[in-house]
């Protein structure tokens, strides 16, 4: 396919070197190169809200000093309406979900999404009508923000 895109059959005229002079040569040439690891599937990340507000999120992937920890952090944080240290990151145990290993500077990219999407369902949680008795709103009328769910949509901005 790339041979075909860049026109390998249809060589220039005076590019076989029998019909170059000198010491300089021009031809045509392609290199693929591919780098990192493309990650595994199945990456997961666990969001638990607990009853008392607190926040922490699970997963077998490490930090090796990219700031794994941290950006989950700001990600489950942005969602929930909290600060990035309201958070508690729980990484590197193999006994939690399973995560993505190190290497080509996949982790934190690849970890981002599923922590994002366990943020997103763990907010819906905490709206669900089991979770939210005396509130008399719907899912869609509550919003996180400032580490408080409040109903109807106006609410401090």
């Amino acid at each position: 396919m790339g041979a075909e895109l860049i026109g390998w059959q249809q060589k220039p005229q005076g590019s076989r070197p029998e019909r170059q002079g000198g010491r300089s040569r021009r031809g045509l040439g392609m290199g693929m190169h591919t780098w990192g690891g493309r990650g595994v599937a199945g990456k997961q990340v666990s969001c638990t809200i607990n009853p008392d507000g607190s926040v922490e999120l699970r997963s077998a992937t490490q930090d090796i000093g990219t700031g794994a920890r941290t950006v989950l952090a700001i990600i489950a944080a942005e969602v929930l309406g909290l600060e990035p240290t309201d958070i508690t990151s729980n990484i590197g145990n193999s006994t939690f979900p399973p995560g993505q290993g190190s290497g080509g500077s996949t982790t934190t990219p690849s970890m981002s999404p599923p922590c994002y999407d366990a943020a997103t369902q763990g907010a819906g949680r905490s709206s669900s009508p089991r979770s939210r008795p005396g509130l008399n709103a719907q899912p869609e009328d509550l919003s996180l923000r400032e580490g408080k769910v409040y109903a109807g949509r106006r609410g401090p901005r």
